[in-house]
C-alpha cells in the first residue's frame, strides 16, 4: 500500500511538473512585434509554425538580410476510388 501511495503521489509531481514547463515556455512568435511577423510571413515566406521553430535572433538577421523562402514542402493529395 505504501508504495502504490508512494507512486501515485510521484506521478502527481512529475504531471504538474509538465504541465508548469509547458506554462512557462513561451513561442517565439509571442517575443516578436506584429510588422515583424508581417514581414516574415509577406516577405520572407515562413509560416506561424516556421517562426516557432527559429530562435528570436535568427528571424531578426533574417529580416535584417531581406532573406526569401526559396523551398517549401507542398504535400499532394492523391485519390482513388476508393476514397471519394
Amino acid at each position: 500500500m505504501r508504495l502504490k501511495s508512494f507512486l501515485f503521489f510521484f506521478s502527481i509531481f512529475l504531471f504538474s511538473n509538465a504541465l508548469m514547463a509547458n506554462a512557462n515556455e513561451s513561442k517565439t512568435i509571442d517575443l516578436l512585434k506584429d510588422e515583424e511577423i508581417t514581414i516574415l510571413i509577406n516577405d520572407v515566406g515562413l509560416t506561424d509554425s516556421e517562426i516557432n521553430e527559429f530562435p528570436v535572433e535568427v528571424l531578426h538577421q533574417l529580416i535584417n538580410n531581406n532573406a526569401k523562402k526559396i523551398y517549401f514542402n507542398q504535400e499532394h493529395l492523391v485519390l482513388d476510388q476508393s476514397n471519394e
